[in-house]
């Protein structure tokens, strides 16, 4: 009986560790999924069904140097992508501001790798009447549905502005050049790209002077198997700052 119990014993052991050693090697990390906002260039830039922009080239440049093998995927539809970081599908997202939604969800890499402030895009002829957020009240605005400012600015546009949503960031700017709707509501740098990439320079402008908020980072998914490495991406983001990669990579797309 109790050689019985003891080959009982050894079996369940052999088995208990036999199935944690298969649930450690899935989790292992396999390959970096990198995600970028499709609607939010230049950090995510899409063309002929190919990826680039400041936070998608950085982060394919930091998974290079760890000899990590990576995908990117581009999406334009928050609730897909945060279903993504839930399920570990997606590992990276290569741009994000900090609000509470997306706390619950990842790991922000602090501290912000870009200073991209909220703001407005309006028709050139209207510009000179617009000289402050007050002089926006009580007029249309439209902002693109994946473009999440922090919470703060979140507020005060949900409580004094009169904002209507857009599937694609051309249709919202093209909504103002149209005179349907005052000003477009978002990030500095969305903004100026959106206008050069569609010729709209000659419509539309971007006030840069009014700016709210503005730090971007990069995160991973809590649910990634690779976060093992998010303190080292988190070092080089810095590194790359401080050194001027960042701003050689920003001209690229933006000059």
């Amino acid at each position: 009986m109790r050689i019985l119990l003891r080959s009982l014993t050894i079996l369940c052991v052999f088995t208990a560790t036999s199935l944690y050693a298969a649930v450690e090697s899935n989790m292992q990390c396999q390959k970096v999924v990198i995600a970028g906002n499709a609607q939010w260039p230049p950090y995510t830039v899409q063309q002929d069904n190919i990826l680039s922009g400041i936070g998608i080239d950085l982060a394919k440049r930091i998974f290079s140097e760890l000899d990590v093998a990576y995908e990117e995927i581009a999406y334009d539809n928050i609730g897909h992508m945060m279903q993504g970081l839930r399920d570990g599908e997606i590992d990276v997202i290569v741009s994000t501001y900090d609000y509470d939604g997306i706390m619950r969800d990842v790991q922000l890499l602090q501290p912000a790798y870009m200073i991209d402030p909220v703001t407005i895009a309006v028709a050139n002829e209207t510009r000179s009447s617009i000289t402050s957020w007050d002089s926006l009240i009580g007029s249309n605005g439209i902002a693109e549905e994946t473009f999440v400012p922090e919470d703060q600015i979140s507020e005060f546009l949900s409580n004094y502005l009169n904002l209507s949503f857009a599937q694609h960031l051309l249709a919202a700017l093209q909504s103002v050049k149209t005179g349907a709707n005052k000003y477009m509501v978002g990030s500095e740098l969305q903004l100026t790209y959106g206008i050069k990439a569609n010729h709209l320079q000659s419509d539309l402008t971007v006030m840069k002077n009014l700016a709210k908020g503005g730090d971007v980072y990069m995160a991973f998914s809590n649910a990634s198997p690779c976060k093992q490495y998010a303190v080292y991406v988190q070092k080089r983001l810095q590194d790359y700052k401080n050194n001027g990669t960042v701003d050689k990579i920003l001209q690229k797309y933006i000059h």
